[in-house]
This record gives structure tokens, sequence and C-alpha cells, in this order.
């Protein structure tokens, strides 16, 4: 046999072990869950047994906040509470409109679930005559409906989930410069910081209009310009009911970012992107992200290229409810389904203790009811997870299959 068809057969050898080893170690390095103990009961305890959890340190996310034993109407609370640069605070003439936590229902807008009595509300207020500008000097604080989560320095990956939804009377007329941020990632303490930020939002071209309709597009800033970018899912609409946000983030050598509505994809590229991972002169993140930002800024106006013309309404208030936001993938979700792509309601749990066999959470039902089945599902810091959702709680009783009448 020719020395090279030799060496042509053990290179093919090599790659199919090392193709096998590859899919061995991603089978062993996958969570499985043996056992779960604890009463499914909002705000008990769940302790998951199993394997291959890995190591998350410390065991608590970087910021968890479900409002319900903040002080209401007081506008230190969101600062007191560990959110930074919480916006509108200062700028506006109407202090209705300042970033605070409200008893619910306020402005007749229900709750997101049956446990929750209290949310995070801030309104985009527009001054009379746009004096001081929407946008400009005196006009930056109010303009803007948001809170922000800050590391302490630099984390290559994050993960986010929240409620979210607009008031019943939000005002969009569909104008030339309507734009809507929902969230923005920051290479800094605070939101839109120097040049070294991403946000995500709505504009007037996909669907921020809503025009009657029940579902909408999303966006992604910079993200147009990335390849493998894909933005074309529609998600249900913030405007109508209250909505679940997810964000996935890895700015490193497993590169990609997810966001998703109510588990359906609305933005996710899974190629590098060189607005994103690449330095470009020290721009975008390329020194990892420092914080993130719940909400944003909101505008309309006539004139894209005219700033006079921005406005924002009086009736536009956002709400914000259950905020969870950690710098790693690591986590602990419960879900209405087996199948984890199949789940319409995701909850995440609120870990206290953390080791690569046991994971101790306080549980957070969120919209799933303790009266039916749930599935639990466990993500290690490289976003893997048990493949199927391990099933905790009562399971719904058969439907009757006929009716048998007589002895």
């Amino acid at each position: 046999m020719p020395i090279n068809n030799i060496k042509l057969k053990y290179l093919i050898i090599i790659n199919i072990i090392l193709l096998i080893l590859f899919y061995i170690n991603i089978t062993f390095s996958q969570p499985s869950i043996s056992s779960v103990s604890g009463d499914l009961v909002h705000g008990g305890t769940l302790i998951i047994n199993g394997s291959n959890f890995g190591v998350k340190s410390p065991a608590a996310p970087l910021m968890w906040d479900n409002c319900e034993t903040a002080v209401v109407n007081n506008e230190a609370e969101v600062l007191n509470r560990g959110w930074l640069d919480p916006w509108p605070r200062f700028g506006t003439s109407s202090i209705e409109h300042r970033i605070k936590y409200r008893n619910a229902p306020y402005h007749n807008t229900a709750p997101p679930h049956q446990y929750s009595t209290k949310y995070l509300v801030g309104g985009h207020y527009q001054t009379p005559n746009n004096v001081p500008p929407y946008i400009g000097p005196g006009g930056e604080d109010y303009r803007n409906v948001m809170v922000t989560a800050y590391a302490g320095g630099p984390a290559r990956r994050w993960f986010a989930i929240w409620y979210v939804r607009h008031d019943s009377l939000w005002y969009t007329p569909c104008d030339q410069a309507t734009n809507e941020k929902w969230d923005c990632i920051n290479g800094g303490p605070s939101a839109y910081y120097g040049s070294s930020f991403l946000y995500t939002g709505t504009d007037a071209n996909r669907s921020t209009c809503y025009n009657g309709l029940n579902r909408w597009n999303y966006f992604g800033g910079f993200y147009t310009f990335c390849p493998g970018f894909d933005d074309t899912g529609q998600t249900n609409n913030a405007r109508f009911d209250w909505v679940k946000m997810e964000h996935r983030v890895a700015n490193d050598n497993l590169g990609f970012h997810d966001v998703l509505i109510d588990n359906i994809y609305a933005l996710r590229f899974t190629q590098n992107c060189p607005y994103f991972w690449d330095n470009l002169g020290g721009e975008y993140l390329a020194n990892g992200i420092q914080s993130f930002t719940i909400g944003g800024y909101y505008r309309h106006g006539t004139n894209v290229n005219d700033i006079t013309t921005y406005r924002g309404d009086v009736n536009n208030f956002r709400y914000f409810d259950d905020m969870y936001i950690d710098t790693t993938l690591a986590r602990v979700i419960l879900g209405n389904a087996a199948e984890y792509s199949a789940c319409t309601i995701l909850e995440p749990q609120i870990p206290t203790a953390w080791n690569n066999n046991s994971i101790t959470c306080t549980i957070n039902l969120g919209r799933l009811s303790n009266q039916n089945r749930v599935y639990v599902f466990v993500f290690n810091r490289d976003d893997v997870r048990n493949l199927n959702g391990y099933p905790i709680g009562e399971e719904p009783p058969s439907k009757p299959r006929g009716i048998i009448i007589g002895p």
C-alpha cells in the first residue's frame, strides 16, 4: 500500500476517534437530574440532585428583583435596591413619570401573575412645547425608562430574563422617527456608555407602530451588519399583555447573542460579528460587558433629521417585573413543557447554593400554576442543559374517555 494512502487512512481514523471523543464529552458534560425534592409552592425551597451542574459562585444571581419588598412611590428606593442609573429620575417636570415601584394595579394595569402585587414603572413624559428638547442637553433623562445592573467589572457571559409591558394607552403614531429601545449591554457601569454599548429595540419600520396587531418584529441595533443575523421572527406584543424578555450573551469563544420573547427567537446570530467581537479601535465591547440595562428610550417624531420634532407622551408608561440578571449562563428554569423549545412559560429560579451535584433554589412560580406539572431545566455555564425537563408537581388529571350507563 502506498505511504500516502496509509497516512490518509490513519488520518481518517484519528478524526473519527476525535469526533467520538467530542460527542462523549458533550454527553458527559450535559447536566443530568436524578431527583428533586421540596413542595412546589411559590417562595418555597427546591433541592435538585444530579450531576454535571458545574460551579456557580456566587450561587445567587447578580440581580433578582421581584419588587415585592420594595417601598412604593419612593424615588430613592430604586437605587437602594442595587440598581444603577435609574431613569427618569431628575429631568422630567412630571414627578408621576419618574421611575418608582408602584402597587398593582397602576393605571388599571394588572400584574403579570397572581404572586405579584408590585412592579417597577416609569413614563416617557413629553414636556410642553418640547422644552427642554427631547434629545440633547436637559432632555437625556426623561426620554428614558430604564434601570441598570452593574457587575463591578467586565464579564463575558450574561443571562437576563424579565417581564415587561406597555401601558394600555401607550401612544405610537408611526412617525418617521418612531424608535424604542428595550435593553442595552454596556462596556461600562452605565447605559449607553461612551461608544461601548449595543442595544436592541423596535423602530417605525418594524411594527413598533402596532396598527392593532398583536404581534411585532424586533431589531438589534448594529446587528443588522452582522453575518448570520436573523431578526425576522414575529413575537408577542407588549402593547397588549406582559411578555417575557430573555437575553443570552456569550462575548467569548462560544460567540452568540440571542434575544427571545416568550421563548420565541426575536433576534439571533451564530457567526462572529465585527460590531460585537472585534476591537475596532477599542469600541463595541471588545473588552467585555460590565453592565446590563433593562429598558431604554422611546421617541416619535415627524422628521428623523429634526430633533425638535421628537416627542414622548403622557400615557407612555413602561412596566417591569421579576427582573433576573446574571454574569453566567448557569441557571435553573421551570417551564410548562418537557421539551424546552415547546415551553410558552419560563420562570427563573433563585439559587441559594450550587455545586456540581446539588442545587438549592427559592421557588419562583410566576405564571406557572402550582396545581399543574412543571419541568426543571438546569443549564451549566456553557449554556448546556438536561435534554428533557425533569417533571415535578401534580400530573394533570386525564380526560374521561366515555360515559358508561347502567350497572
